[in-house]
This record gives structure tokens, C-alpha cells and sequence, in this order.
């Protein structure tokens, strides 16, 4: 019976976004230009404030983990999330309109859409601001627990030896990062099961903010496991999915670098794969995320009985969608002209301090590392036989200030010893 039923939504859905493809697509590519111009100069700032802060021009996974933990890291963190929800939400409450306009008059634009969903974007930012607020505060015990069971076990000695060798301390701890992150999982779950209506009927019934979460909770009682089902099923086919396309997409990606022995080429063929991957991640995303909010309409259909189209006209006053359709060519031509000013100058300020004019330079991480010991001289004299225009090599300080060429901050990975390089004097090994 279960499965009838998800069988059911999911073919109600799959029909709901055939016949409303192209203005979700469009509405879909719409968002995804905006949010480039939102996300490509924060992720840019940020990154720039991680360079400024260490002094350095190349930086360690160390440092950046480093970074990620300080107080504007875990910030810097926060925001990104915000802003990917906010974008999130924002996308579902386009794609929720167009679908029940779908449904309801078998009639989807794009223009009602933008200026519905921008009308409605006080309170979706205030609904957005709770969920995330109460999101961080059930997740704090659960990090505070991770950081005083688990980190302690793996943080003795450097954490390639952990990731290479994983000991029973390095099990331990990735079991209770899972069990906390799983508990974690399942209360999300739940709330989300919660708060599945929220969004439309924020939408559809102009509701404020907290009343949609507790009118959703309300609606949702007595289906709760059904729902729950039929999330946690559409969960593990997005996560089943995204595993297969990326390890296909590794497995090709090896299969067509082998048969590559020009540098140029190379270079040439990863770039095109590049672009052929961002391509499919976009395409990927569109239909995860366009699927979910297809099968919550249907959700929100059979729960409340509302399939009146009036509940859909009414999201934004019909005379300021009037006002938008009448005006003139000039007028969207200058709205073109100054997104494509916009979308220009931002590249450009993001490719002003990249120096575009280099050549291609082969490095060799840690020397040819991969056919001999890393950062020995057999890695580093390969290195040279295989042309490479420079090697890398990671070097530590000892106790007496000899430089060590070595990767790790200890010698647990390379030698088994329980020692940290900043602890050993050079002098007292010869």
C-alpha cells in the first residue's frame, strides 16, 4: 500500500513537471544567474580574508581547517548556508507556484512567478531566518558532543596518519561522528516532515512566518509517517544517484586521461570536462530540486483540498504584475543591459588580480609521488626525468631549528614513531 501511494506521487509529479518544464527551467535559470552574482564575490571575499589572515600566498589544509574553525570561519560558514537556503527557498517557492498554476489552469509564466516570489521575499527571509536559527540550536549539543567525544581520539598526532593508516582510534571516532551526525539526521527529518507545508502555505496562504511552521505541523499530523516515507525515499534516491553519477564521472575522467600524453591536450580536455560537469551539476540540481517541490505540491493539494486558482493569483496584487507586463521595450532592454553591465564587472573584478598571461606549468606534488616515496630524493630525481618545471616539497622545523623534509607535523605515518618533529633534535638522531 505504502509503495502504491509513493508510486502514485511520484508519477503525479513526473507528469506535473513535464508539463511545466520550460517555465521552471526558465525561472530555474533566471535564479541561477542571480545567485552567481550573490555567491561568485562572497565565496571571493571570503576566500580573500582566509589568504589576508595567514600572511601567506599559498596555504595548508591545515590552515584552512584552521580558518574554518576560528569565530569568522564558523561565520563565514553560517552566511553560506544562509545564503544557499535562502536561494534554496526562494527557488522552491517559484517552482511551487508555477506547478499549482499548472495544476489549476494548465497556464505557467515566468513574470507572475518573479513577481510573486519578490513580493513574498520579506517574510520568505524571516521564515528562512527561524528555520536556521532553530536548525543551529539543535545541532549545537550534537558539534559540542562531536568535539568532546571524537576529536580527542584523533587528534595525538597529524591527520594524514589517521586518514592513511585509519587506526581503531580513527573507526571510534568516525562511528560516534556518525552516530551524533545520524541522530542529528533523523530530528531534521522530522521537523522537516514538520515543516514540509510551510512554504506553500506561506505562498498560497499569505500566512506569517512562525503561523505557516505551526499550521504545516498541524495539517502533517496524522500522515506524518507517510510523509516522512515518502522524503526519506526521494532522500536516498537523490543520495543513490548523485554516488552513481560521480563515480561515473571519476571512472571516465581516469579512462580519458590515460589515453592522454600531450600536456596541452590534457589541459585542453580537463578544461571541456570541467564545463561538462558544471553542466550536468546544474541539470542534476534543477531536477533534485524541482522533483521535491513537485511531490510536496502534491502534498499540499491532497492535505488542504485547496485547488483554487485564486489562491495563487492572490500572492502579489494583480496591478503590479499588470504594471510589470506593460512596460516598455526600452525598459527591459535596459534591465538586460544592466544585468549584462553587472554580470561583467563583477567577472572582471573577481580576474583583475589572476595574471592570465603565465604559462602552463607542470608541478610535481612532493616530488613524483605517486611511483616513489613522496618527498625523497627518488620522488624528487623522477620528478626531474618526467620534465616537471618544478617540485613541491613540504618541509617541518625541529626542536633546534634543522629543516626537515617531511610532510607531517610527527612521524607516526612515515615511520610509526610517536614523535613530533618540533620535539626531536636534529642533532641528537645523527
Amino acid at each position: 500500500m505504502m509503495i502504491t501511494r509513493i508510486s502514485v506521487a511520484i508519477r503525479q509529479a513526473a507528469s506535473d513537471i513535464r508539463a511545466a518544464f520550460l517555465p521552471l527551467l526558465g525561472f530555474e535559470l533566471i535564479v541561477a544567474a542571480v545567485s552567481a552574482l550573490v555567491f561568485t564575490p562572497l565565496l571571493a571575499w571570503l576566500f580573500g580574508r582566509l589568504v589576508a589572515s595567514t600572511g601567506k600566498s599559498v596555504l595548508s589544509d591545515m590552515e584552512i581547517a584552521a580558518f574554518l574553525l576560528s569565530g569568522f570561519g564558523i561565520f563565514s560558514l553560517l552566511l553560506l548556508l544562509v545564503v544557499f537556503l535562502a536561494i534554496a527557498i526562494i527557488s522552491s517557492a517559484g517552482f511551487m507556484r508555477i506547478l499549482l498554476s499548472q495544476i489549476n489552469s494548465g497556464q505557467a509564466s515566468i513574470l507572475p512567478t518573479l513577481v510573486a516570489t519578490l513580493y513574498r521575499l520579506p517574510q520568505i527571509a524571516l521564515l528562512i531566518t527561524i528555520i536556521v536559527s532553530i536548525m543551529l540550536a539543535i545541532a549545537t549539543p550534537f558539534l559540542a558532543g562531536i568535539a568532546f567525544f571524537a576529536l580527542p581520539l584523533i587528534t595525538e598526532f597529524d591527520i594524514n596518519f589517521y586518514l592513511a593508516e585509519k587506526p581503531p582510534e580513527f573507526i571510534r571516532a568516525i562511528t560516534i561522528v556518525g552516530s551524533f551526525l545520524l541522530v542529528l539526521f533523523v530530528i531534521y527529518l522530522y521537523l522537516f516532515t514538520d515543516w514540509v507545508l510551510a512554504v506553500p502555505l506561506l505562498l498560497f496562504k499569505r500566512l506569517p512566518p512562525v503561523m505557516c511552521l505551526k499550521q504545516s505541523r498541524r495539517l502533517v499530523a496524522g500522515r506524518r509517517n507517510k510523509i516522512s516515507f515518502i522524503i526519506l525515499f526521494w532522500v536516498l534516491s537523490v543520495v543513490m544517484i548523485t554516488a552513481m553519477l560521480g563515480l561515473f564521472g571519476n571512472w571516465l575522467i581516469g579512462l580519458i586521461m590515460s589515453f592522454q600524453t600531450n600536456l596541452m591536450a590534457t589541459v585542453a580536455l580537463m578544461g571541456l570536462i570541467v564545463v561538462i560537469n558544471g553542466f550536468v551539476a546544474l541539470a542534476v540540481s534543477f531536477i533534485i530540486l524541482v522533483s521535491l517541490n513537485a511531490v510536496i505540491v502534491r502534498i499540499y493539494l491532497i492535505v488542504t483540498g485547496d485547488h483554487t486558482v485564486a489562491s495563487v493569483a492572490g500572492e502579489a496584487p494583480d496591478s503590479v504584475i499588470t504594471r510589470v507586463k506593460q512596460l516598455p521595450v526600452t525598459a527591459w532592454w535596459g534591465l538586460g543591459l544592466s544585468a549584462f553591465i553587472l554580470d561583467i564587472s563583477s567577472t572582471w573584478f573577481l580576474l583583475e588580480p589572476v595574471n592570465l598571461n603565465t604559462d602552463v606549468l607542470t608541478i610535481a606534488h612532493r616530488g613524483s609521488s605517486l611511483a616513489a616515496p613522496e618527498n625523497t630524493m627518488a620522488a624528487i630525481n623522477l620528478a626531474i626525468e618526467e620534465s616537471a618545471d618544478y617540485i613541491e616539497v613540504d618541509v617541518q622545523e625541529s626542536a633546534d631549528g634543522t629543516i626537515i623534509v617531511l610532510h607531517d607535523a610527527d612521524l607516526k605515518r612515515v615511520a610509526g614513531l610517536d614523535q613530533a618533529i618540533a620535539d626531536i633534535s636534529w642533532q641528537n638522531t645523527r
